[in-house]
């Protein structure tokens, strides 16, 4: 079934189940430093969160894009930078979208929150297929993912 998908379809499933497995890694992280380390939940969240950012970005890369490795480590380094940028706007977008969610058509806040996921995941997909896993020019062929 998932062999007669289109290649860009493919690729989204992969990003979800990507993220949805950093998603589940990322609370069981944060469980183990709130309860186990009893750390802070300001702490344990800002520690989860760069953890996960690191472990989301390894993983895109090496499932997700596959078809697309940096070719030098520069490459990889502007990547990284370009996908943390990516989700830094991404968060201030889905901040400002939550609020208006909730201020403006009076949704209730699970429901915002459900809504700006979404919205967020998809901005990220695009981020990443269109800028910061982008095909290099010399490499740009048609893509026989996966």
């Amino acid at each position: 079934m998932f062999r007669s998908l289109r290649p860009a379809n493919k690729r989204l499933i992969l990003f979800l189940l990507v993220g949805g497995t950093v998603f589940l890694l990322g609370n069981l992280f944060l469980i183990l430093l709130v309860e186990g380390l009893k750390l802070g939940l300001g702490l344990s969240y800002a520690v989860q969160l760069i953890v996960s950012l690191q472990l989301a970005f390894i993983l895109n890369s090496l499932v997700t894009w596959r078809d697309r490795p940096a070719e030098t480590r520069w490459e990889m380094a502007r990547r990284w930078l370009k996908f943390h940028g990516g989700r830094a706007a991404t968060v201030g977008g889905e901040q400002v979208l939550f609020v208006i969610f909730v201020s403006v058509f009076g949704f209730h806040y699970l429901l915002a929150n459900g809504l700006t996921i979404a919205a967020g995941t998809m901005v990220n997909f695009l981020v990443g297929e269109t800028v910061v896993f982008q095909r290099s020019l010399k490499t740009q062929r048609p893509s026989d993912f996966p």
